[in-house]
């Protein structure tokens, strides 16, 4: 068998990314569809219910899960939950 290319989802129902290599774990891919938005209720967003989701463009890096928005602004979200909140982020 041969494999001619490799995606990786981090986000669910984000877009993917070529990887020149990937680390095939117990559960699948590291970092495919690790991650997940959620709305005001807690309810898992898809690009079936949301379209718009189809432009956001995650990666991961070293530290970082990096989401590109269209015109350019970006969300960076540690990996490590030493960073993470519960409060809500509007804007």
């Amino acid at each position: 068998m041969n494999v001619a290319e490799i995606f990786v989802y981090p986000v669910k129902s984000l877009r993917g990314s070529a990887v020149d290599e990937a680390v095939v774990c117990g559960y699948g891919l590291e970092h495919d569809r690790q991650w997940m938005l959620v709305d005001d209720g807690s309810r898992m967003m898809t690009q079936r219910e949301w379209t718009p989701l189809a432009t956001l463009y995650p990666r991961v890096e070293a530290e970082h899960l990096r989401i590109a928005l269209p015109g350019g602004e970006e969300i960076v979200v540690p990996l490590n939950s030493d960073g993470w909140t519960d409060r809500p982020r509007h804007g």
